[in-house]
């Protein structure tokens, strides 16, 4: 796998390591081990990878998990993403700057930053983390990780959109800095009723 190790989480590690070098081994989304109870610093050691258009099909393969637990939350479906062809991947990847958490035996989440429609906004979008490991730090890194690089690339300030009544994802964000700008718009434009609101944080 090319992914670029951009951080690293677990046991003895309450610090993430700001170094990078490159990833080593590919797996697809996964859950957490069975017969095992994790707490917020966990035994397993958790690496942030920056995705690059080589790693397409571990991308899409998350996409795909994402788009199945959670199919309201997304502006895209899982049939229509189904479709897409490998450079349709590709091009996405190189389009945003794509973070994935992995663990030994796979993938456990992913956020994206992009260029935001307002001048000098970021955007975090894609953020998806596999049930097993939610509530155990994984959406703090990768929260982080967005908002590091758009105050990297000088950017004043990071929006986002989040489901209406999806407490745990705006608690989240909240714990991050980000508040409610009063905005809301529709997730999907065939279905108005189901809306999602957008916060915003400073850099």
């Amino acid at each position: 796998m090319s992914g670029r190790v951009y951080g690293r989480y677990g046991r003895r590690r309450r610090r993430r390591r700001r170094r990078i070098r490159p990833g080593a081994g590919a797996g697809a989304a996964a859950g957490a081990r069975p017969g095992r109870s994790y707490t917020r610093v966990t035994m397993t050691e958790v690496e942030l990878v920056r995705l690059t258009p080589a790693d397409w099909a571990a991308y899409r393969e998350l996409r795909l998990a994402a788009l199945a637990d959670a199919p309201s939350a997304f502006g895209s479906t899982l049939a229509r993403e189904r479709s897409l062809s490998s450079e349709d991947w590709r091009e996405r990847l190189r389009r945003r700057s794509t973070f994935a958490a992995r663990v030994p035996h796979g993938h456990v989440g992913m956020a994206a930053g992009i260029e935001g429609d307002q001048p000098g906004h970021a955007e975090l979008v894609g953020m998806w983390v596999h049930p097993h490991w939610r509530g155990r730090g994984v959406g703090d890194l990768l929260v982080d990780a967005v908002i590091e690089w758009a105050a990297a690339h000088s950017y004043r300030a990071v929006t986002l959109w989040v489901s209406v009544g999806n407490d745990r994802a705006e608690t989240l964000y909240a714990r991050h800095g980000f508040v409610r700008t009063g905005a809301t718009q529709p997730i999907r434009e065939e279905d108005p009723s189901r809306l999602e609101l957008e916060m915003v944080r400073p850099l």
